[in-house]
């Protein structure tokens, strides 16, 4: 299977900016992860090939007991 378009790219850019160990998020999966995941919210990011930048999270802790 090949997998393209725009949240691969998001993806892949998100995953080279990160540093080892890290997990980063777009504002979208962040969206839906709060509540059972605690994103922290970072400086927004340029990225190649989008109009606007893109607002980055770091994963840090996964909460022991979801909300919601």
């Amino acid at each position: 299977f090949t997998v393209i378009g725009d949240p691969v790219n998001v993806a892949a850019r998100l995953q080279s900016a990160a540093a080892p160990g890290q997990i980063l998020l777009d504002g979208r999966t962040a969206a839906h992860v709060v509540g059972k995941l605690s994103p922290t919210r970072l400086r927004d990011m340029v990225m190649k090939g989008k109009r606007d930048p893109v607002s980055v999270y770091s994963l840090h802790v996964i909460r022991e007991t979801p909300r919601g």
